[in-house]
């Protein structure tokens, strides 16, 4: 029986082998990039947005009371932070027919809030705003000049959250722009009573305000009153 088997030529098996040959050496000697990722590869934008926006920090203000006291309470602390620590009102602060008053303005001391402290200011009745005039080395504006001293307004008219907002923008500002800017106090509810904030007194008015005499400041809706006697003032809060 005769069996016939392909035959193949030594042409055509050289040429099976040098093929064999370049595609294993263009495996060998091929080069390769190495891949990178782009920070949309590790980014994530929920679907419902459709705009990206620059990341931000939301910060939770306390709405509680204490935030309508005032920004300088008139305390005395001792101990310290690690051990026994208490406050309480200081000895300048009493109470007057239910009401509480504090008599502790220091001159000394450099009071923060939306007053410049080293200016003296007087009142545009006609806009209802304070108006910076002329500064002092010594917080001292006197009642001849009919002029405010910025740090004792600071000291009897901010609030908590006045400082706050100072602190975290610059203040309330209802007009904001390249040649003006004017501020605007928190508006305080009669509900809070004097125990937060309490009835503003000062003898020596003629150093830091218009008055000559004794007066008192109350802190009403966005702004005060003031009286030079508490019996005849118009804002009547207890508390």
């Amino acid at each position: 029986m005769k069996i016939n088997l392909p035959t193949f030529s030594f042409d055509l098996l050289k040429r099976f082998f040098l093929g064999l040959v370049l595609i294993i050496s263009s495996l060998v000697f091929r080069e390769t990039q190495p891949l990178s990722g782009g920070m949309s590869d590790y980014c994530y934008s929920p679907p419902i947005v459709g705009q990206e926006v620059p990341p931000n920090v939301m910060i939770m203000l306390s709405i509680e009371t204490p935030m309508q006291g005032a920004a300088h309470p008139d305390i005395s602390c001792t101990g310290n932070l690690t051990g026994n620590y208490s406050c309480n009102p200081a000895s300048c602060r009493y109470t007057l027919g239910g009401r509480h008053v504090s008599n502790c303005y220091n001159n000394t001391q450099k009071y923060y809030g939306y007053f410049d402290p080293n200016k003296c200011y007087t009142y545009d009745h006609d806009n209802g705003v304070f108006k910076p005039v002329s500064y002092t080395s010594d917080h001292q504006c006197y009642s001849s000049t009919g002029r405010w001293s910025g740090n004792f307004l600071n000291w009897a008219t901010m609030m908590a959250v006045d400082a706050f907002r100072k602190a975290m923008t610059g203040g309330n500002r209802i007009v904001d722009n390249e040649n003006y800017t004017q501020l605007l106090g928190a508006r305080q509810d009669l509900s809070v009573g004097h125990s937060w904030f309490p009835i503003k007194r000062i003898d020596n008015a003629h150093l830091y305000t218009p008055y000559s005499e004794t007066i008192y400041l109350i802190r009403y809706a966005n702004g005060f009153v003031v009286c030079s006697n508490l019996n005849n003032c118009t804002v009547d809060r207890t508390g």
